[in-house]
C-alpha cells in the first residue's frame, strides 16, 4: 500500500513539473511597454523582457502589427527547443477569450504587416519566423503583394562562424521598394553592393534551412547558398532581381541537397546592374558551381524573361540562362541533380540551358518546356523536354515587361512526359500528374474538368499543448 502511495505521489510531482515546464506565449506590440505576459502589458519590440539575445527555448514570441527594429536573433542553444516568432492574426493571437493574457487584445493588431525596419540576422538553431499569412485568392500571382505578408524585412542574413541548422522562415515580404526597376545606373530603389543579397548564407556552415511563401524582390541576389545542405525553397514569388543569377550555390563552398520547388521566378536575372555586357550579364536564373554540389532539385518552377524590360536595351544576354549546375573546370562536377517539370518563358539571349554540365553522374532533366525562347539545351540525361511555339498552349502567355496577370497555366494537355513518383507527381497547385492519362509537361498539370485549388497548407510548426 506503501508502495502504491509513493508511486502515486511520484507520478503526480513529475506531472505538475512537466506542467510547469510547459511552453509559455509572449507578446511584443509596438507602442507597448510592458514585459510580455499579455496583450496589455506586451513588450513593445525585442528588448528588455523579450530581448532577441535572451528569448525562451520552447516559448512563442507573438507579434502585432507595427515597425520594429532589424535584430540579430542569437539566443544560445540551451535546451535545444524551437524558439517561434510569430504574426499575430485575428484567428490566432496566443489566447482566446478577453481575459487573462488576452487582455488587451484589439483585433487591428492582428491585420496588416509587422515590419522589421532593417536587416533580420537569426545566428542561432531550432528558429521559427513565421509570418502567418499572405494573399492566397489567385495562386501564384497573388503570392506578388507584398502589403499582403504577415512580416517584412529588407533582407535576412544567417552569417555565423558555428553551425546553424533547423531555421524555418515563412509568410515574409523580403526585399527593397516595390514596384521599381533597375537600369544600369543603381538609385536608392535599386541598391548595389555589398549587404544588398536578400538572403545571405555566408560565413559558416547551414543545415536544414526552409524558406517557404515567401516573396523576394527588387534587389541583388535572391539567395546566396554557400556551405548549406538541405536548404528548401518552396511556393515563393520572386521578381526583379539585378545580379548573373537569382539563386547563387557553391561559389567556393558546398551546396548539396538543396530542394527548389513551385516558385516563380521574374525578371530575377538581369546582370550586373553598373557594369553592362556579356561577360556580366545573367548566367542562370539558378546556378551552382564549386564542389560538391550533389543531390539538388528543381522542379515545378515557372521562370518568366520579359521582353522590353527597361535597360536592357540591346543586351539580350541578359535574358540568358534558366538552371545550370555543375562546371566544367575543375571536375568532378555535379551529382543526382534533379530537374523536372519547370516552364521557362522569354529565353532570348544566347543560352538557355538546363542541366548539369562535365562529368558527373544521375543527373536527370525530365519534362520541361520552353516557350517564346530562341534558345535552349540541356545536359545530362535528358526526355521529353519541348519548345513549345504556340502561345494557345497557356491561358495567358504574356512575355512583353511588365507582363501583368501573365498566366502559364496550361490550356491544353501537352505531350505526354515522363511519370515521376513522389514527391514529383504533384505540381504547384497541389494538382496529381498524370491522372488523367497524360503527364503534362512544364510546372503545371492541365485541369480539364475544372475543380478548385488544393495547394497544401504550410507545415504546423508551433502545436503545443494549453
Amino acid at each position: 500500500m506503501k508502495n502504491i502511495l509513493f508511486l502515486t505521489l511520484l507520478l503526480t510531482m513529475l506531472f505538475l513539473g512537466a506542467l510547469g515546464a510547459e511552453a509559455a506565449n509572449h507578446y511584443v506590440r509596438a507602442g507597448a511597454g510592458g514585459t510580455g505576459t499579455s496583450w496589455s502589458n506586451a513588450c513593445s519590440d525585442f528588448t528588455g523582457s523579450c530581448a532577441s539575445g535572451s528569448l525562451v527555448r520552447g516559448d512563442t514570441y507573438w507579434v502585432a502589427t507595427g515597425t520594429y527594429a532589424g535584430r540579430d536573433f542569437n539566443t544560445a542553444i540551451g535546451s535545444g527547443a524551437t524558439i517561434t516568432i510569430k504574426k499575430a492574426s485575428v484567428s490566432s493571437h496566443g489566447c482566446t477569450g478577453t481575459t487573462g493574457e488576452c487582455t488587451g487584445w484589439n483585433d487591428s493588431y492582428g491585420t496588416g504587416q509587422a515590419l522589421f525596419n532593417g536587416q533580420i540576422r537569426p545566428l542561432m538553431s531550432n528558429f521559427v519566423i513565421d509570418g502567418s499569412y499572405r494573399d492566397e485568392s489567385n495562386p501564384p500571382t497573388s503570392w506578388s503583394t507584398t502589403a499582403a505578408y504577415g512580416f517584412r524585412t529588407t533582407s535576412i542574413w544567417v552569417n555565423s562562424g558555428s553551425g546553424i541548422s533547423n531555421v524555418v522562415f515563412q509568410y515574409l515580404d523580403v526585399g527593397n521598394t516595390d514596384g521599381t526597376v533597375c537600369t544600369y545606373t543603381p538609385t536608392a530603389q535599386c541598391p548595389w553592393g555589398s549587404g544588398d543579397d536578400l538572403v545571405y548564407l555566408a560565413s559558416g556552415s547551414f543545415s536544414n534551412l526552409t524558406f517557404s511563401r515567401m516573396h523576394l524582390h527588387n534587389g541583388e541576389l535572391m539567395f546566396m547558398l554557400i556551405n548549406t545542405t538541405g536548404v528548401v525553397i518552396e511556393y515563393s514569388w520572386m521578381n526583379e532581381g539585378w545580379q548573373k543569377e537569382a539563386i547563387r550555390g557553391g561559389n567556393g563552398g558546398s551546396t548539396q541537397n538543396t530542394t527548389i520547388r513551385y516558385n516563380v521566378f521574374k525578371d530575377t536575372c538581369k546582370g550586373h546592374p553598373t557594369q553592362p555586357g556579356a561577360s556580366h550579364a545573367c548566367t542562370a536564373d539558378i546556378a551552382m558551381w564549386s564542389q560538391p554540389v550533389d543531390g539538388n532539385e528543381i522542379y515545378g518552377n515557372v521562370f518568366i524573361k520579359t521582353t522590353n524590360y527597361p535597360g536592357d536595351g540591346s543586351a539580350t544576354s541578359n535574358n540568358n540562362g534558366a538552371i545550370f549546375i555543375g562546371t566544367n573546370n575543375p571536375p568532378p562536377v555535379a551529382n543526382n541533380t534533379k530537374i523536372y517539370d519547370n516552364t521557362i518563358v522569354g529565353c532570348g539571349g544566347t543560352s538557355c540551358q538546363v542541366g548539369s554540365v562535365g562529368s558527373g553522374t544521375n543527373n536527370l532533366v525530365y519534362n520541361n518546356i520552353w516557350y517564346a525562347s530562341t534558345a535552349t539545351g540541356c545536359a545530362g540525361t535528358c526526355a521529353n523536354n519541348e519548345l513549345i511555339s504556340s502561345g494557345s498552349q497557356f491561358v495567358n502567355p504574356l512575355t512583353t515587361y511588365p507582363a501583368t496577370g501573365f498566366d502559364y497555366h496550361l490550356a491544353s494537355a501537352t505531350a505526354a512526359g515522363t511519370m515521376l513518383a513522389s514527391p514529383y507527381n504533384q505540381d504547384m497547385k497541389g494538382l496529381t500528374r498524370g491522372t488523367d492519362g497524360v503527364w503534362d509537361r512544364g510546372a503545371f498539370e492541365f485541369r480539364g474538368g475544372g475543380g478548385a485549388d488544393i495547394i497544401p497548407p504550410a507545415a504546423p510548426i508551433d502545436l503545443r499543448i494549453q
